[in-house]
C-alpha cells in the first residue's frame, strides 16, 4: 500500500495519530510544556485554594459581626430602657 502525503485521508489519519500521542502522553503524566508553565499551574492551584479558604473565613467573620451587632443593639436597648 502506497501512502500519499497529499491525500486528505492520510493527512487526517496522521493528525489523529499525533493528537492521540500527545493526549496519551498528557494522560500518562508526560507533559510537553515549559517548566515555567508547570510552576504557574501549581501557583494558580495554590492561590485558588487560598482564595477559597479566605472566602470561607470572611463568611464566618461576617456571621460573628452580625451576632456582635445584635448583642450591641440589645445592650443599647437595655441601657435606654433603664435610664429614662
Amino acid at each position: 500500500m502506497e501512502v500519499n502525503p497529499k491525500d486528505p485521508k492520510h493527512l487526517g489519519a496522521a493528525v489523529l495519530v499525533i493528537a492521540g500521542t500527545l493526549g496519551a502522553g498528557s494522560m500518562l503524566g508526560f507533559t510537553i510544556e515549559p517548566e515555567e508553565t508547570t510552576e504557574l499551574r501549581v501557583l494558580n492551584a495554590t492561590m485558588t485554594e487560598r482564595a477559597a479558604n479566605l472566602e470561607s473565613q470572611v463568611e464566618g467573620l461576617e456571621q460573628r459581626i452580625e451576632v456582635l451587632e445584635d448583642i450591641a443593639e440589645d445592650c443599647r436597648k437595655m441601657l435606654t430602657e433603664n435610664n429614662p
